[in-house]
């Protein structure tokens, strides 16, 4: 067989490495994008509901604010709800939010105080214990209590702004 009358095939062309480093940038901004978006949605959606918003499976309210002494603000009266019965709840604080599960699975109740979270953090170390609840958890921001089968976590958070204390009370009787 002649070779010459055969049509010759071009080389075969190595993809270039230029070609691949732009597909792999690419993916690159693309994934940096996606985390950034990601992460901005996460933010807004994580962030906390106005401070004197209160939510009960049938209505939501606000309740007005005065200004005390000292120039802080917090609201002039309990928001609609109900204390809970488990935990006794701190001097001189206000009730801001409610809510219950319909089924009764799970409360929630937030309150204000102008006191400092150290001071409404002691006065649950002293209450809790003596009511028959057994402490499991104590951070700077939470406390975890068992009375088996029931679940109280108190989460506690400080406005600089408004130089109020914060704290929830979370139950769970099961």
């Amino acid at each position: 067989m002649n070779n010459e009358n055969q049509p010759q095939q071009p080389p075969a062309q190595q993809p270039s490495a230029g070609g691949s480093s732009k597909t792999v940038w690419i993916i690159v901004v693309v994934v940096l994008a996606l985390l950034i978006i990601g992460g901005l949605v996460f933010y807004v959606l994580s962030r906390p509901k106005s401070q004197t918003e209160t939510t009960t499976p049938s209505q939501t309210t606000t309740q007005p604010t005065s200004p005390t002494s000292e120039g802080k603000a917090l609201p002039s009266k309990d928001v609609t709800g109900a204390d809970l019965e488990v935990a006794p709840r701190y001097p001189d604080s206000v009730r801001v939010k409610y809510s219950k599960d319909p089924d009764g699975s799970f409360t929630k109740v937030t309150y204000q105080t102008k006191d400092s979270v150290d001071k409404v953090k002691e006065y649950y170390l002293d209450k809790m214990i003596p009511l028959g609840w057994q402490m499991t958890s104590s951070e700077e921001e939470q406390m975890e209590f068992e009375k088996e089968p029931a679940g109280l976590a108190i989460w506690f958070y400080y406005s600089k702004t408004n130089q109020i204390t914060e704290y929830e009370l979370r139950y769970s009787p099961e």
